[in-house]
């Protein structure tokens, strides 16, 4: 009996404990339907040992009664197949699981490893990047860093680990003197940025560090992920801007002070720059030009085959100097340029249009202008003042025989007496004409003393208001404090005669003579083109009529010898270049200024008395 009882009691602990398991993994038994067909087979299994070991126990009696004989004997092993069925169907489907399951393992572990390999690569190529970058959640909590931008903001390494708060941040840049703010502002300065950064989808600054770093910050918003922020450090680009910036303002100083002015064009021939004071020589703005073809530009020039010279030239990339041309400006005046380039070229040696100056040389052109005109008119003086002298000696020897052949003419002899006086009249004129020239010519004996104009002219208009005529009305005009001039008083009048009798000519149907005489300081800055003589003090007497007028080409001439607008026979051209002469030997100038239909003024400067003795004109 004890036998049966030990077998007994390892079977009802078997049993209780195989209960105890299925009613532990009752839920994850029948989830699992592979479990639940193995945990089936094992219970057909054990049931069938039971009723095997029951069958041999003193419970046969009560079994076979309860099952029959048959049944009793057999029902454990007939359990054995659908035992085997159920184990061998679970086992196969469960270890096909537990396999699949340990693929699927090793899948995700390949893929961990994978994605923590790509993970050390993008955190390599983050901490390799020259660029700070910082990721925060909608809390403002740090997500990712990279060395860069600890470097650049001098953060403790903690301060990047993921979770930190941009408060921590905040407060460790404050402390080392950013923003300008004090430690106990943090919380302000924190809820300032978290204003600033919710308002905004993208914002983007720069900000110079206290350790003078200058940071190019862009911070934007990521969907589902929160706030990027780049800090690129560009101290150096910003110092070459900066020293960018003043080279370039160098460079306009020099253009904008520079009295010559910088061009540049294209390879096909586009205006592409030109300086600020070209621009006001031209009389064009930068938009007007900027672009403009030279096809175009040449329509503002004259000579256009000096041009199309230049073009052909700049074709072959030749460097070109001091090629001089005629600007028509807009205000339709004519101004002389030279221009000077050579062609420039790229890193890669291909040519990239030309550069040079350009120079207004429109007053030296008017002052070489000037001096031609005054050499010509020195020679001509020259030429003039010898024949004169030459002529008049044979003028004296024709006038000496003259009076000889007269005393030795009897009283009856009337019609030689008369042929005489004839060639004695046309003897005296022709010296008056020699001694015109020799006016012109600066050689005449001139005996110049100090003379008040403001007296002396008064007998000079009475004068010339009986040669003009009732149709001409004269005007004359002497300021108070009116200096002593140093001249020829006799001069003086002939020529004042001279310039009164030529306005007289200019208005034949009547109109104003203006006489006035002012105190004129010559600084070496003239007045006009033609009053360019010598600083000093002067006097300055004026002639003005409301005339015709003089056309400017013919103005060039006025003052050249045997050079007259009038009839034949009613003219010696004498009359104004002896007035000419007259004021440059006396140490003054004679000016002209004139224009079709407005009239004749022509200026004499005499220069100042510095005697105190007067003597009228």
């Amino acid at each position: 009996m004890p036998f049966l009882s030990t077998e007994f009691v390892e079977l009802a602990v078997v049993s209780l404990i195989l209960l105890t398991l299925i009613l532990h993994f009752k839920t994850l038994i029948f989830r699992e339907l592979n479990l639940f067909l193995v945990s089936s087979g094992l219970l057909l299994a054990i049931l069938g040992l039971l009723l095997h070991f029951l069958y041999i126990t003193p419970f046969q009696p009560v079994l076979i009664n309860l099952l029959g004989e048959w049944l009793a004997a057999y029902l454990g092993t007939l359990l054995y197949l659908p035992c085997a069925i159920l184990l061998l169907w679970g086992m196969h489907s469960w270890f096909a699981g537990v396999i699949q399951l340990n693929r699927e393992i090793n899948k995700r572990k390949r893929a961990e490893s994978d994605l923590a390999a790509s993970n050390e690569r993008i955190a390599q190529v983050l901490n390799s990047s020259s660029q700070g970058i910082l990721l925060l959640d909608r809390d403002f909590n740090v997500q990712l860093t990279n060395k860069r931008l600890l470097e650049l903001l001098n953060l403790p390494e903690h301060l990047g680990e993921p979770g930190t708060s941009y408060r921590d941040l905040l407060q460790n840049m404050i402390a080392e003197g950013e923003y300008g703010a004090r430690l106990e502002e943090t919380e302000t300065v924190y809820q300032q940025w978290r204003d600033l950064l919710n308002s905004q989808h993208f914002l983007h600054f720069q900000r110079t560090r206290p350790n003078g770093v200058i940071l190019d910050i862009e911070a934007r918003w990521i969907p589902h992920m929160g706030l990027l922020a780049t800090y690129t450090d560009i101290t150096k680009q910003a110092k070459a801007e900066l020293e960018l910036m003043k080279s370039e303002e160098k460079f306009r100083d020099f253009t904008d002070t520079a009295s010559d002015w910088m061009w540049e064009v294209s390879p096909d021939y586009r205006m592409t720059y030109i300086s600020e004071l070209g621009q006001k020589l031209t009389g064009r703005t930068f938009d007007e030009i900027l672009g403009t073809r030279l096809e175009k530009l040449l329509d503002f020039f004259e000579g256009r085959d000096d041009w199309e010279k230049l073009v052909e030239a700049s074709r072959r990339e030749e460097s070109f100097s001091d090629f001089q041309t005629v600007y028509i400006h807009p205000d339709n005046s004519r101004r002389h340029y030279s221009l000077s380039g050579k062609p420039i070229y790229n890193t890669g040696g291909e040519f990239i249009g030309y550069r040079g100056i350009g120079r207004d040389i429109t007053a030296r052109k008017q002052v070489e202008e000037q001096l031609q005109q005054s050499q010509k008119m020195e020679a001509i003086g020259r030429l003039t003042g010898g024949i004169a002298h030459d002529f008049n000696n044979l003028l004296a020897v024709l006038l000496g025989n003259t009076e000889l052949l007269r005393e030795t003419l009897n009283k009856e002899e009337s019609k030689s007496r008369t042929l005489l006086d004839n060639l004695e009249r046309a003897t005296l004129r022709g010296a008056e004409l020699t001694q015109q020239l020799l006016s012109y010519s600066r050689k005449q004996q001139l005996r110049p003393t100090t003379v008040d104009l403001a007296e002396g002219l008064s007998d000079i208009v009475s004068l010339i208001g009986r040669s003009l005529g009732e149709d001409i009305k004269i005007e004359v005009t002497f300021p108070d404090g009116l200096w002593l001039a140093h001249t020829d008083p006799g001069q003086l009048q002939n020529a004042i005669l001279n310039l009164a009798n030529n306005a007289r000519d200019a208005m034949p149907n009547g109109g104003k003579l203006e006489i006035s005489v002012q105190n004129h300081l010559q600084q070496g800055i003239p007045r006009k083109e033609c009053c360019d003589f010598p600083a000093g003090d002067y006097v300055a007497v004026s002639v003005k009529d409301t005339g015709c007028g003089i056309a400017p080409e013919i103005v060039e001439k006025i003052f050249e010898p045997f050079f007259t607008t009038k009839e034949v026979g009613k003219g010696t051209g004498l009359g104004l270049s002896m007035v000419f002469g007259f004021a440059k030997q006396s140490g003054g100038h004679v000016c002209i200024e004139s224009s079709v239909g407005e009239g004749t003024e022509v200026i004499l400067f005499l220069p100042r008395a510095i005697e105190t003795k007067r003597l009228s004109a």
